[in-house]
C-alpha cells in the first residue's frame, strides 16, 4: 500500500513539474518569419502568410493568405483581410488587386465581421483569389489593393517582405515541382 501512494505521488509530482515547462517557438530572422508551413499528409502541405500591411494615409489593410501545396497545386488560395479605419467605410461587395498592368476582381467578398473600438472601425473579410494571380502578385511586390476606390499600397517594410516571401518561398518551394 506504502509502495502504491508513493508511485501516485511520485506520478503527482513529475506532472506537476513537467507542466511548469514551457516551450518557446524559435524566431527566424528570414522568410520563415512572414510565413508557417504545416504538414497536412505525404503529398500536402499547406502554407499560411502571415499579414502583409498596405496602407493609405489614414486607413490600413492586413492582409494575409493561406493555400495547399499539392498534387492539385492549382487550387484556389485564401485570401483574408482586415480594414482598420478611423471612418464608417461602406461594406465591401469587391476589391480589385493591381500588379503592373493586370487587375484582378475579386467579387466573393464575405463579411467575417465589423466592429468598432474607441475611434476606429476594424472590418474582417474572407474571399479565395486563383492560385496563378496569387503567384503573379508575389512575384510584382508592388502590387495594390483598390478599395471603395481608395488605393492601398504596400509599405516599404511590407515590400520586403514580399521580396523574401516570394524567394524563399514562392520561387523556391512552389517552383520545384
Amino acid at each position: 500500500m506504502k509502495n502504491k501512494l508513493q508511485l501516485v505521488l511520485l506520478f503527482l509530482i513529475t506532472f506537476s513539474l513537467g507542466s511548469c515547462v514551457t516551450f518557446k517557438k524559435s524566431k527566424s530572422k528570414g522568410a520563415l518569419s512572414y510565413y508557417e508551413s504545416f504538414f497536412i499528409n505525404d503529398s500536402t502541405t499547406q502554407f499560411h502568410i502571415k499579414p502583409i500591411e498596405i496602407k493609405e494615409q489614414e486607413e490600413t489593410i492586413l492582409v494575409d493568405f493561406t493555400f495547399r501545396k499539392s498534387a492539385n497545386i492549382g487550387s484556389d488560395v485564401t485570401m483574408n483581410f482586415s480594414v482598420l479605419s478611423k471612418k464608417n467605410i461602406p461594406l465591401q461587395k469587391q476589391i480589385q488587386l493591381l500588379a503592373n498592368d493586370s487587375a484582378f476582381q475579386i467579387q466573393n467578398l464575405k463579411l467575417l465581421y465589423k466592429e468598432k473600438k474607441k475611434n476606429q472601425y476594424h472590418y474582417r473579410y474572407n474571399s479565395t483569389i486563383a492560385f496563378e494571380n496569387f503567384i503573379y502578385l508575389f512575384k510584382n511586390p508592388n502590387w495594390k489593393m483598390e478599395l471603395d476606390k481608395i488605393l492601398f499600397a504596400p509599405t516599404k517594410k511590407s515590400e520586403k517582405k514580399l521580396n523574401r516571401i516570394n524567394n524563399d518561398l514562392i520561387e523556391f518551394q512552389l517552383e520545384m515541382q
